[in-house]
């Protein structure tokens, strides 16, 4: 433990957070060795989204599918109806 320069430190704590891997992966600190680490994982939808009455719809360029339909067979929990409304806002917004 000698051989360090301890003076090195405070260089480091200023260089660190001005490294790229801040931006290009999810940093977060821990408070132990082990621990729980969260990510958010983004499902593209390559397609035509359509905004009906009846429902949200993606055509994957092949068929139509129903947005409910196309979550549940790519691995994510049915939505809930109230999460579906809020959903159908945001999307309206954007088309």
């Amino acid at each position: 433990m000698s051989d360090i320069d301890w003076s090195a430190i405070p260089k480091m704590r200023a260089m660190l957070p001005q490294l790229i891997a801040n931006d290009i992966v999810g940093v977060q600190p821990m408070q132990s060795p082990s621990g729980s680490i969260f990510n958010m994982k983004y499902t593209y939808i390559f397609g035509t989204v359509t905004i009906t009455d009846s429902g949200i719809t993606v055509c994957d360029g092949e068929e139509d599918i129903p947005l409910n339909d196309f979550i549940n067979i790519h691995g994510f929990d049915k939505i809930h109806e109230d999460y579906q409304l809020i959903l159908k806002d945001l999307l309206g917004a954007w088309l």
